[in-house]
């Protein structure tokens, strides 16, 4: 959270279907090369789950079906 800042952190996605999840660098200087990823925790809802916020859902309880993990590549957009 000191470094990365994340919007929406929380939402359902339909099968087949991809969201765009934006990332925020807040950190003054570009982190150190190939040492941060992030890491994105799914589980299955029911119809039920679905009439709830995400939040609801993604209690300190809950438990993912699953975690997928991208590293982060960072690029200096400032020479484009």
């Amino acid at each position: 959270n000191n470094i990365f800042r994340v919007r929406q952190p929380f939402r359902f996605v339909e099968p087949c279907q991809t969201q765009t999840i934006k990332i925020f660098l807040k950190s003054e200087t570009k982190p150190e090369k190939n040492r941060h990823f992030f890491a994105f925790y799914h589980k299955t809802c029911t119809a039920e789950d679905v009439k709830k916020q995400p939040r609801q859902i993604w209690k300190s309880d809950a438990k993912p079906d699953g975690i997928i993990r991208l590293l982060a590549v960072f690029k200096d957009c400032s020479t484009v």
